[in-house]
C-alpha cells in the first residue's frame, strides 16, 4: 500500500515536472500602432508611455509602436503601406482634418465603423465627445474616427508688453485689436526694440483668417468657403502686416513659442495645451479672437485621431476596439491631462477636480469653451487643397498681396 501511494506520488510529481497540470498558453493577438507623437518632446514621451502600459492592463494583447516625429510622416507612411496592400491596423493622425488621410481611408474602405461597437457598449458610447459624434458622423450613421483629446484655440499675450504699452485689457472688437497692436508698436519704438505684435506663420494666418472671416456672423452656422469671405477676410489680415513679422512655411509653431517666451513678440496664437511650452517666470494671459460685435471667437474641436484599419481579421479589430476604450478610459484620460498637458476628449472626466495640477490650462481652455462663438478649427472646415494653397501662398501675399492662388483655394467643389 505504502508503495503504491509513493508511486502515486512520483507519478504526480513528474506530471507537474513535464507540465502534465500546466494551464493553456493565451493566445497573444498583435495589433500594430502607427502615430506622429514621435519627438522627443516631455509630452509626446509621457503619450508613448501610455501607449506601452496599455500591455499591461491586455496581456493577450501585443502592440508594436511605431512613433513618427509629425503627422505628415504618419501620413505619407500609411498612404506608402496602403499602396502595396497592407492595412494598417491603427492610425493616429492627430492635428490633421477630415479632408485629409481620413478621407483618403474612409472613401477606399480602408478605415473601420466604430458605431456597431457604441452601440453594443454603453460606457464606451459614453466616453465619446459629443463633438466627436456631431462633427464625424457620417450621413449614413457610421463613424470612423475617434480621438482621445480636443483642440481648443485662442491666444497667448505677454502681460508685462500689454501693461507697458498701455493696454489695460485684451482687445473685444477688432478695432481695439488694431489699437492694440499700434500701442505695441510705438511702445517698442520708442524704446528701440524689436519686438513685433505676433509674427505671421501659417498657422497664425490660418486662424486669424478663420476668425476674420466668421466675424460678421450673427449664428454658430459657419458659412460655405466662397471667394468673397475668403477675400475680404485675407484683406483685413493684410491690414495686420505692419504690426507683426510675416513668416514662411519653415518657421513652425516651436519657433512661434520660442518668440513668445523671449519677449520678441506680444501675442501667440495657440492651442490651450501649448501652456506647458511657455517660459515658468513669463506672464502670460489667454485671450479669445474679437468681433466687430464685440463678442468673443474661439475654436473648439475633436481634430483627426485614431483610425481603425479594416483589416478584415476580426481578432485584431476587436483587439483594436480594446485599445480605443483604454485609452478613452477615465483613468487614462486623467493621466493624459496630468502628465501631457492635453486636454481629455472623455466628457465624464470632470477637469473641475484638478484645479491645483494645471491652473493655467484650465482656465485658458474654459475660456474657450464660454466664447460667445465657438466654431470648428479650420483644419476642419477647409479643405485639404484649400490648406496647401493657404500654406504655400499666404506668405507671397501678405508681402505682395498677390492674390491668384485665390481662384484655386476657394472654389465651391465638394
Amino acid at each position: 500500500m505504502k508503495k503504491t501511494i509513493s508511486g502515486l506520488l512520483v507519478t504526480g510529481l513528474l506530471c507537474i515536472a513535464l507540465g502534465c497540470g500546466k494551464k493553456e498558453e493565451v493566445e497573444i493577438t498583435e495589433i500594430t500602432l502607427l502615430h506622429g507623437r514621435g519627438t522627443m518632446e516631455a509630452y509626446d514621451q509621457k503619450m508613448q508611455q501610455i501607449y506601452l502600459d496599455f500591455e499591461k492592463e491586455n496581456p493577450d494583447i501585443r502592440l508594436n509602436v511605431i512613433s513618427m516625429p509629425s503627422d505628415e510622416k504618419v501620413n505619407i507612411k500609411t498612404r506608402e503601406m496602403l499602396a502595396v496592400g497592407n492595412i494598417p491596423d491603427i492610425v493616429f493622425d492627430g492635428g490633421k482634418g477630415k479632408d485629409s488621410l481620413y478621407t483618403f481611408m474612409v472613401e477606399r474602405d480602408y478605415a473601420l465603423n466604430l458605431m456597431p461597437y457604441l452601440e453594443e457598449d454603453p460606457e464606451f458610447a459614453d466616453s465619446i465627445a459629443p463633438r466627436i459624434l456631431q462633427e464625424w458622423s457620417t450621413d449614413q450613421g457610421a463613424l470612423y474616427m475617434v480621438t482621445d483629446v480636443l483642440v481648443s484655440v485662442g491666444y497667448w499675450y505677454n502681460q508685462q508688453i500689454f501693461q507697458n504699452a498701455g493696454i489695460e485689457h485684451a482687445p473685444e472688437t477688432w478695432e481695439e485689436f488694431h489699437e492694440c497692436c499700434e500701442k505695441i508698436q510705438t511702445w517698442a519704438r520708442d524704446e528701440r526694440l524689436s519686438t513685433v505684435s505676433f509674427h505671421l506663420d501659417t498657422e497664425t494666418c490660418m486662424y486669424l483668417t478663420e476668425a476674420l472671416r466668421l466675424n460678421d456672423m450673427e449664428e454658430q452656422k459657419v458659412p460655405d468657403m466662397d471667394q468673397a469671405s475668403f477675400s475680404t477676410a485675407l484683406k483685413e489680415l493684410r491690414k495686420l502686416v505692419p504690426y507683426g513679422e510675416v513668416e514662411d512655411a519653415s518657421y513652425t509653431w516651436r519657433d512661434r513659442f520660442q518668440s513668445f517666451n523671449v519677449g520678441h513678440s506680444a501675442i501667440c496664437v495657440g492651442d490651450a495645451w501649448t501652456e506647458q511650452m511657455l517660459h515658468e517666470n513669463l506672464k502670460a494671459d489667454y485671450a479669445l479672437f474679437p468681433s466687430d460685435q464685440g463678442g468673443s471667437v474661439s475654436f473648439l474641436s475633436a481634430g483627426c485621431g485614431y483610425i481603425v484599419g479594416r483589416t478584415g481579421d476580426a481578432g485584431k479589430e476587436e483587439a483594436c476596439i480594446r485599445f480605443l476604450k483604454y485609452m478613452l478610459s477615465k483613468a487614462v484620460q486623467i493621466r493624459i491631462f496630468k502628465e501631457t498637458g492635453q486636454i481629455p476628449s472623455n466628457p465624464q472626466v470632470r477637469l473641475e477636480s484638478y484645479k491645483g495640477v494645471r491652473p493655467r490650462l484650465l482656465e485658458a481652455h474654459q475660456m474657450v469653451r464660454e466664447a460667445d462663438l465657438c466654431y470648428e478649427i479650420p483644419m476642419n472646415l477647409w479643405r485639404e487643397n484649400q490648406r496647401k494653397q493657404f500654406e504655400e501662398n499666404i506668405a507671397v501675399y501678405l508681402r505682395e498681396e498677390k492674390m491668384v492662388f485665390l481662384e484655386k483655394s476657394v472654389d465651391n467643389e465638394k
